[in-house]
Formats: structure tokens, sequence, C-alpha cells
């Protein structure tokens, strides 16, 4: 979103992104929740270019910053981050999901989010559910049988999209450091789910009681960003508590 005290221009500001984007990654768009704004979408790209490219994240952040745009102080603009299905079988994209909803509260404070803002455009399907309640594996069933069927695309994790899983609880960010920090996030989700499909999946549908801790599956393969940010920002004790729980 524009910073009314700055004049720079919405087509001014898109080619000062592409002449410094070499490798044509960035798409603007408008969007109709932006009140005086544009969306910006990167192309599919790896973590691993991401990393070995972070200065031109970092330089179009600031860019952003130093031509009076901002995302955070705005009240509609998100950072919705889209993760390829296509690594993921069906029983990892479930658990994947279930990592989020278990931690609910965790994530409702690394979002950044209003917990209004969160029912209106990301809302988390056991939002009514403590983790106690969750421990009956048939519940925990029944509402991912909803996030599933239901069809509908506000919620943390968006499952409509044909290829993609879609984090949407994400505050809008010109924060170069959160920006990389929840992607590596996601990230390591992601890869912690692939390497201990059947533990989690115990955990979630056969109710054992299993020892999580979110800071461990959040830097579980990467940790270039997180800490930082973290530490940061005063989060280290929001992610670094045990849970003795099931799903």
């Amino acid at each position: 979103k524009a910073n009314r005290r700055v004049a720079t221009d919405k087509a001014r500001m898109s080619e000062i992104l592409y002449d410094m984007d070499f490798d044509n990654v960035l798409v603007y768009e408008q969007d109709s929740s932006l009140y005086d704004g544009f969306e910006i979408i990167t192309q599919p790209m790896s973590f691993e270019y991401i990393k070995e490219n972070k200065k031109f994240f970092m330089d179009m952040m600031e860019s952003l910053r130093h031509n009076g745009y901002d995302s955070f102080n705005t009240n509609t603009c998100g950072h919705h981050i889209h993760m390829s299905k296509m690594p993921l079988s069906e029983k990892e994209q479930v658990l994947f999901i279930a990592v989020f909803e278990f931690f609910k509260q965790e994530f409702t404070t690394l979002s950044k989010r209003e917990e209004s803002k969160l029912e209106r455009w990301a809302t988390f399907i056991t939002r009514n559910y403590g983790k106690e309640q969750l421990n009956n594996s048939e519940v925990f069933e029944s509402l991912l049988d909803i996030l599933f069927n239901q069809g509908n695309r506000y919620r943390a994790i968006n499952v409509c999209n044909s290829h993609t899983l879609e984090a949407r609880i994400w505050r809008g960010t010109l924060d170069s450091l959160e920006y990389l920090a929840r992607i590596e996030l996601m990230y390591n989700i992601a890869m912690y789910v692939k390497e201990n499909t059947e533990e989690l999946y115990n955990m979630v549908f056969d109710n054992e009681d299993i020892n999580l801790n979110l800071y461990d599956i959040i830097t579980y393969k990467s940790n270039e960003f997180i800490d930082e940010y973290l530490t940061s920002n005063g989060f280290m004790n929001t992610v670094n508590t045990k849970s003795m729980a099931t799903i």
C-alpha cells in the first residue's frame, strides 16, 4: 500500500522494481482488497534460490520502504505464502496442516495479525478447540474433512488451489528478515513432515502422546533467518516450549 505522504506512483514503483529484477521473478497485479496499492506475486522458486538471492529480496523491501510504501501498517494487506503440493503426499499435506492447527495459538502470535482478521481471512479450523480436546483423533479427522470438502479458501492453510497449499495467516510485511524467516519456517515444517511422517501420523490418528517442540520443527533443516527473527521480535519463548499431547 502506498503511503499518501509520498507521491511515488504505482506504475513508477513497478518500473523501479522491474529494473532490479534481473531474473524476472516478480509479477504485479491489482487487488480489490487493497485500498491503494498493488499486489506483488513471485514466480515459483525453490527455497535454495531464495537463500542464494536473499539480497534481491532485501533490496526489494528496502526500495518499497524508501518509496513510501506500507504493508504491515495497513488494515488489509497480507503476506500469503504458497507451497507446492507436488512434493507432499496427501498424508503429508494433512500433517502439514495439523502442525499449524495444533500450534494455532503460537502461530497466531507469530502471524502478528489480530484474531478478528484471522477469523475473517484465515480461520483455523480448530479455533474452538483446545489441545486437550484435540486428543480425540475422531474430532480432528472430522475437522480435516470439513477443511478439505467445504471449499472455503479463507482458512489458515488454504487447500482449495489445485497445485499449492497457501498459508494465509501472515500479516503483510516489508521487513526482509521477517519475509525470509516466514518462508524458511514453511520449508522446515514441510521437511519435518516428510521425514517424520509415520510418527506424526500416529500422533494425529492413533492418539499416541508425542513430545512436540515447535522450535525444533520450524528450525528442522535450515536456520539462516529464524533465530535472528525470533530473538529480535521477542518470539523465542513463544515457540520454544514442550507440548506433551496428541492432536
